[in-house]
């Protein structure tokens, strides 16, 4: 059953309706609604009040309508029409993307998302307005009563069509198929509380960059993690990691890998703190690494216990010597000018990055995470995973820009000028969410993803804190 509180953060929220609370109304209240009574009477219709009498019903077309009066001079007005209700469990992303699609096709209407009960889900159409007077209201009543009506057509056409090709990410995670992400690691006999990492050669006779110091993409050959780890019971443990590349790629071996990780290691651990330098993953020819951001995700039994971002930089080892005093410990995330974020101002830490196609024609999701392979036949609508750790509460802003292969920002129709998607994250502090950002793709499959590179920039509040790339072929 579709549970009211997801254990998830989107960046499509779900705005609940204001309650029609009872409430005394103003004199000015009581004339606008007696004059706009009148009014409809006038029109042909048969209104009415409920027993407030802040609410005015009538119906138009074979549609109800609700006019809800509150406040004094300008007072607060709501128009709005029957709810689509759905009992069960609708498909909650096609639900979501269909509600943002008709929000950005109007002006004023608003489309929302509410669970009014356990196992109910409904979308409310409305639109609200200060108003003066009845006189002033009745002039924009029909151009309101049409443009809910086309509204919730515009609703009802896209949540028809995409339900039928998306998959229910949201609702799957709500269900737990995706594991809780606020418990990651929580319940585990170790834990890691620090990686630093080393640029070596391939026997680690030879360290071009030591341990915490900046590695460069010139002299790249193995990257080695050293950890600290923390550990309840003392026994052997099998600690295993992902490495990405800068571009989102899973380095692995198909021989010598283990199924879905780069490399694992036994180790044996004594109560308490415990150093642990772990073997390194690369080649033993220079420039091996790509400029960018590689990261590392180390587990135990499955379970994700830390993700280390290894920044690695363009500039020759020697040039930045004279800089590497000040540079020497590497950060999440790199500082890219003045309208940047830098690591130490998000309200959360950054781990990583995973990218989601919901395949053309239908199918199961494909992860890039997983090693899943992008082409022009297969790519559908594609999403932005963000895995985050709060530091604060509150609300914020995100925003992306997804660049095309020849370097403009792709746009859809809800895309704003500025940004191809718009939206805000609730965060909770201590708690790590996987954020699912607005979806991108065709509105049918015959308009097919062209060959390239693709970059997805993330921005929050306006400044870039973040690129992530995938490629279609």
């Amino acid at each position: 059953m579709l549970r009211k509180s997801l254990p998830l953060l989107i960046a499509l929220l779900l705005f609940p309706l204001m309650a029609l609370e009872a409430v005394e109304l103003s004199s000015e209240a009581v004339r606008f609604r007696n004059n706009l009574l009148s009014f409809l009477r006038e029109e042909g219709y048969t209104p009415d009040t409920n027993s407030d009498g802040n609410l005015v019903v009538f119906e138009k077309g074979g549609e109800t309508y609700y006019v809800f009066i509150k406040g004094s001079t300008p007072l607060y007005i709501s128009v709005s029409m029957d709810e689509i209700k759905y009992p069960g469990e609708p498909n909650m992303t096609a639900m979501m993307f269909a509600v943002e699609t008709a929000n950005r096709l109007t002006d004023y209407v608003k489309s929302t998302i509410y669970m009014p009960d356990e196992g109910t889900v409904q979308v409310d159409f409305a639109i609200e307005m200060p108003c003066h007077s009845a006189e002033e209201f009745r002039y924009v009543l029909n151009t309101c009563l049409n443009a809910l009506k086309e509204t919730r057509a515009t609703y009802l056409e896209n949540y028809n069509e995409l339900s039928g090709q998306l998959p229910d990410v949201i609702t799957a995670l709500s269900n737990g198929e995706f594991g809780d992400m606020s418990s990651v690691g929580s319940s585990s006999p170790i834990k890691i509380t620090e990686v630093k990492v080393a640029n070596v050669n391939n026997d680690s006779s030879v360290f071009m960059a030591d341990y915490g110091e900046p590695i460069y993409a010139s002299n790249s050959r193995y990257l080695k993690p050293k950890l600290i780890v923390n550990c309840s019971s003392p026994g052997e443990y099998t600690i295993a990691y992902r490495l990405y590349d800068s571009a989102g790629n899973l380095k692995r071996n198909t021989s010598t890998s283990p199924e879905g990780y780069t490399y694992q290691q036994k180790i044996n651990l004594t109560q308490g703190t415990n150093t642990v330098t772990m073997g390194g993953w690369g080649s033993n020819t220079d420039g091996f690494w790509k400029e960018g951001t590689c990261r590392f995700e180390f587990f135990y039994d499955g379970d994700l216990l830390y993700t280390q971002n290894v920044p690695v930089l363009g500039a020759s080892a020697s040039a930045s010597a004279a800089s590497s005093s000040s540079s020497s410990k590497p950060t999440s995330i790199k500082k890219r000018g003045s309208n940047s974020a830098s690591s130490s101002s998000l309200p959360f830490t950054y781990n990583r990055c995973d990218i989601i196609n919901s395949p053309a024609g239908g199918g199961d999701l494909t992860h890039q995470s997983e090693g899943a392979k992008f082409t022009t036949s297969n790519t559908g609508f594609i999403s932005p995973w963000l895995y985050l750790t709060a530091l604060k509460d509150g609300k914020y802003p995100l925003e992306y820009k997804l660049i095309g292969p020849d370097g403009d920002m792709m746009r859809q129709i809800y895309s704003t000028d500025n940004y191809t998607w718009e939206g805000e994250v609730d965060l909770n502090k201590n708690t790590s969410i996987y954020v699912i950002m607005g979806l991108y793709g065709p509105y049918n499959y015959d308009r097919q993803w062209r060959k390239g590179e693709y970059t997805f920039e993330f921005y929050l509040n306006h400044k870039l804190f973040d690129k992530h790339s995938f490629t279609i072929k």
